[in-house]
């Protein structure tokens, strides 16, 4: 009729001559449809996001996978008969905390054997052809080391200091919450949705510790047990500016190296 106004939201297109179910859509990472497998994401959004995939006889080899921030190869994976490989909430297998750096899954191949550098470049050049980003490789360095440089460009709090060619922290009992910081490490970069590679050579510790990437707000990871040289992978979700490592309580360590760098996609590193 004449004035009537139709106002049609999320309209679904059926081709053939039988409907099916309507999907619900509560946003564009909740999909519903009746007498079908509730999907909980069209793409990841970093926080309870997971495909899993089980293995009757198992798995021993490299996994793949390709997204639109770029693609990583999990390298000797490996699942027991009857497991589960899991990709997701954040991580893969092998690599904690790197699923952000990929973006939305394009697609994914677990390979069982050690793959080739042809292999791994003919699987993700085929996933780049469906709008997947290039291997993620690691940018130019970002902090200056202060074994270095003396500590010139950092930010030493109570208890920590430049000694023997380490970064030092020993304190009393009771001094808690202080940080060797570099202040102005990324003002050059825009930090948001980038995941950066601290790798920290540590030759001894006692107690926990935090790495950061901060500056208003914080993005942290908890430093692994142990020692020895170590890589740890932190997503930043605003622009920071500041790194930082830092402890609480009497723990101690001595640091032989640290280094922070950007994972770039390979197409894109000048």
């Amino acid at each position: 009729n004449e004035g009537t106004v139709i106002d049609v939201c999320r309209p679904q297109y059926e081709k053939g001559g039988a409907s099916t179910p309507y999907q619900r859509v509560t946003s564009d990472l909740d999909v519903y449809e009746e007498g079908q497998q509730h999907i909980e994401y069209l793409r990841f959004d970093g926080i309870d996001d997971c495909m899993t995939q089980t293995f009757p006889d198992g798995f021993e080899g490299d996994l793949i996978v390709c997204g639109t921030k770029g693609s990583w190869i999990d390298e000797g994976v490996s699942i027991p008969a009857g497991g589960e490989l899991t990709i997701g909430l954040t991580g893969l297998p092998n690599t904690p905390n790197i699923l952000p750096a990929l973006g939305d899954i394009i697609g994914w191949v677990p390979v069982s054997r050690t793959t080739t550098e042809e292999e791994r470049q003919r699987i993700i050049g085929y996933y780049k052809g469906r709008g997947a980003k290039g291997r993620l490789v690691l940018g130019p360095e970002l902090v200056t080391n202060p074994v270095d440089l003396n500590s010139s460009d950092w930010n030493l709090g109570d208890g920590w200091l430049v000694e023997n060619g380490q970064l030092v922290r020993d304190v009393e009992p009771g001094v808690t919450g202080t940080a060797a910081s570099q202040v102005n490490a990324l003002s050059e970069i825009d930090t948001t949705g980038k995941t950066f590679v601290f790798d920290i050579d540590v030759a001894e510790r006692s107690g926990a510790f935090v790495l950061a990437i901060s500056g208003p707000g914080a993005d942290t990871v908890t430093l692994p047990p142990g020692t020895g040289l170590m890589r740890v992978y932190l997503y930043v979700g605003s622009n920071r500016g500041k790194i930082s490592i830092s402890a609480s309580g009497d723990s101690t360590i001595k640091i032989n190296s640290f280094s922070v760098r950007e994972l770039i996609p390979e197409e894109d590193l000048v």
